[in-house]
C-alpha cells in the first residue's frame, strides 16, 4: 500500500516594495528560508526523506497603484551558495514578474512603477511514487526491520474494534502514520490513520514500514 502524497504550504505577508538586493532582499530571503523549514520539517514529520521533498518558493507581485497580483515562481529550490563577496546571486523574481506580466496582458508598465511584493509563499510536496526511487522488493531486501515502541497505555489512544475472523471486539491502539519511519515493525492488532487514509491491521498479521509504503503480513 503506497502512503498518499503530501502538500504543505506556508505564507506570510510582506507588503513591501522589491528591491533586486541589499538589506530589504535579504529580508525576504530570510523569509523564504523559514517558510521553507517550516514545510520540510512537517513532511520529515510525515516520513517523507529529503529526495522525495520538492520545495517551491513565491513572491506575490504586482505593480504599486494596481489590484491585479501575480504569483512568481523561482524554478529552482537549492539556494546558491553565499562566497561571502557581495551580494549572492538570487533568483530574478522582477524579471520573471515582467515577463509573466507581459504574457497575460500585452505590455508591461515604465520602470519607474515600483513592484510590490505582498505575500511570501513557501509550497512542499512530499512524492510517495517510486518511479525514481527502490521499488518494494529493493527495499523489503535493503531495510533492517525492528519493533516499533508502542506508547504506554495512558498516553496512546485506543479503541474497541470487531475482528470478525479471529477474536471479536479487541481493545486496538489508534496510531497515525507520521509517527512511523523506514525500517520500523508493529504487530496487530493496530489502526492507522493520516488525513487521507485509515490502515486496519488485523491481529494475525503485521506491517512493515518503507519509505514510502506499507507492507501487511498475514500471519
Amino acid at each position: 500500500m503506497a502512503l498518499a502524497d503530501r502538500v504543505v504550504e506556508a505564507q506570510t505577508p510582506s507588503a513591501v516594495v522589491y528591491q533586486p538586493s541589499g538589506p530589504a532582499r535579504r529580508a525576504l530571503e530570510d523569509q523564504l528560508a523559514r517558510l521553507q523549514a517550516q514545510v520540510v520539517d512537517s513532511l520529515h514529520k510525515q516520513g517523507f526523506e529529503d529526495r522525495r521533498i520538492v520545495v517551491e518558493r513565491f513572491l506575490n507581485m504586482r505593480y504599486d497603484g494596481t489590484d491585479t497580483a501575480l504569483m512568481v515562481l523561482d524554478p529552482s529550490s537549492a539556494r546558491p551558495p553565499n562566497s561571502g563577496q557581495g551580494e549572492p546571486d538570487y533568483f530574478d523574481y522582477l524579471a520573471a514578474f515582467k515577463a509573466a506580466y507581459r504574457q497575460q496582458f500585452g505590455f508591461i508598465l515604465a520602470p519607474s512603477v515600483a513592484v510590490v511584493c505582498d505575500d511570501v509563499r513557501v509550497r512542499g510536496s512530499g512524492k510517495s511514487s517510486e518511479a525514481e526511487g527502490e521499488s518494494v522488493a529493493a527495499q523489503l531486501a535493503r531495510i533492517r526491520f525492528a519493533p516499533f515502541a508502542l506508547p504506554p497505555a495512558d498516553e496512546g489512544g485506543f479503541a474497541m474494534v470487531f475482528f470478525e475472523q479471529t477474536m471479536g471486539r479487541v481493545r486496538t491502539p489508534v496510531l497515525a502514520l507520521e509517527k512511523f519511519r523506514p525500517g520500523d515493525i508493529l504487530d496487530g492488532p493496530a489502526v492507522l490513520l493520516d488525513q487521507t487514509q485509515t490502515v486496519v491491521v488485523d491481529p494475525d498479521a503485521s506491517v512493515r514500514f518503507l519509505d514510502a509504503h506499507v507492507v501487511i503480513d498475514l500471519h
